[in-house]
């Protein structure tokens, strides 16, 4: 039986979450369907991502410096929010991503 976290009053709280990314370039990082989402009120609400390359165990760090533009295809080294749930990454090898996230949510609301 799974357990389903309590994510009750988060607004505004940074979490750390886990999620799996695509074996793609760029990476579609999607947050778990119990968790809370992004808040895409503020300017960067993701305040770091270790991803790590579930293939040849390499680890790429994005932080907020790293961020493009909304909903734009990111170049290397970077990473771009494109819903409050969906986060696309360089992943330069196209392998599928183990991740690491922490971010600012918005709410108590989930999937």
């Amino acid at each position: 039986m799974a357990i389903t976290p309590n994510m009750a009053n988060v607004d505004g709280k940074p979490i750390i979450m886990t999620a799996d990314g695509t074996g793609a370039n760029p990476s579609v990082i999607t947050l778990p369907q119990y968790a809370p989402k992004i808040d895409l009120r503020i300017g960067h609400p993701v305040l770091a991502i270790y991803a790590m390359d579930n293939t040849t165990g390499v680890v790429i760090t994005f932080e907020p410096v790293h961020e493009q533009k909304r909903a734009t295809a990111p170049g290397a080294g970077e990473f771009s929010i494109y819903t409050s749930s969906e986060i696309q990454a360089t992943n330069a090898v196209g392998n599928a991503l183990k991740v690491i996230i922490s971010y600012i949510p918005f709410g108590t609301q989930q999937a």
